[in-house]
């Protein structure tokens, strides 16, 4: 089994747990992935039932992942401008998130009602993420205000006579 069929399987396990799929499923993808490892490329093939089950489960886990990105990427941006440098990471907590970078690795976690880590990117690549609609949307809101917020208005920036 060629290392990005393996990889494939890894894809859809992380799939299956940010998409909330029962532990009992999970060890089931862990041990193809097992299996997979050990047959190294010689004749490893999933059947046809699993393959779909797959292919469904990285279908909808694409909707979390752009989610994800966005958080992402709008998490650099508030960590740019009010992030806070200790040591090796730079931070930022808010009333829901809290916001988390070093040098390789990204972590967001939502804080109240209940806290959870939603999104944790290392080395560029998602490795969890349960990013909601919501959770998009505030992160919106929030870029939307620092950024309105460092436009100079006339009144801000002085007027020069």
């Amino acid at each position: 089994m060629p290392r990005s069929a393996l990889e494939t399987i890894r894809d859809w396990y992380r799939a299956a747990r940010d998409l909330g799929h029962d532990p009992l499923h999970l060890e089931e993808i862990k041990q193809l992935g097992l299996s997979a490892k050990q047959a190294n490329g010689n004749g490893f093939g999933l059947a046809p039932n699993l393959q779909q089950e797959m292919a469904q489960d990285l279908a909808q886990y694409q909707a979390l992942q752009q989610r994800g990105e966005y958080v992402a990427q709008a998490s650099q941006k508030i960590l740019s401008v009010i992030g806070q440098t200790r040591g090796p990471h730079t931070q930022f907590r808010g009333k829901v998130y809290e916001l988390k970078q070093t040098a390789d690795r990204l972590t967001v976690r939502r804080v109240t009602p209940q806290p959870q880590t939603i999104l944790e990117i290392a080395q560029g690549k998602i490795q969890r993420t349960v990013v909601t609609a919501e959770d998009c949307q505030r992160f919106q809101r929030f870029v939307q205000r620092l950024e309105s917020d460092r436009v100079p208005t006339s009144t801000s920036a002085g007027l020069e006579r």
